[in-house]
């Protein structure tokens, strides 16, 4: 009869898990939407416990994984209603035409809408 190990405890699930948590730390860290200077932690858990004899206890292993969260992203948008009073959101200005467009006859014009005074 072999002595339980952390490689023989549920047939080296405890190694498993804690390979699956560095491979998941590992990715973290090559995401470019990350910050690269944040420590990522793998941490695991190994729980016994006894019964009251002392004689077997219950084991339990855990993984938990603390990475870097994914960096903002923003945006500007152009704000204002259309004619119908439904607010509307650009990211490009609606009064300046594209610049760069290569098709001129594709080019439609920006909805531009009068906003209207909002009371308080």
């Amino acid at each position: 009869m072999k002595k339980a190990s952390i490689a023989t405890l549920s047939s080296g699930a405890a190694i498993e898990r804690i390979d699956d948590a560095l491979s998941e730390a590992i990715a973290n860290i090559q995401d470019p939407n990350t910050e690269a200077k944040v420590a990522r932690t793998v941490t695991f858990t190994l729980t016994i416990k006894p019964n009251t004899e002392r004689e077997m206890g219950i084991v339990t292993m855990a993984t938990k994984v603390k990475l870097a969260p994914a960096k903002e992203v923003g945006a500007t948008v152009f704000m204002g209603f259309d004619n119908k009073g439904k607010p509307y959101a650009y990211e490009n200005d609606p009064h300046q035409p594209p610049l760069f467009e290569e098709d001129e006859d594709e080019h439609q014009p920006a909805i531009i809408t009068q906003l209207r005074e909002v009371s308080r």
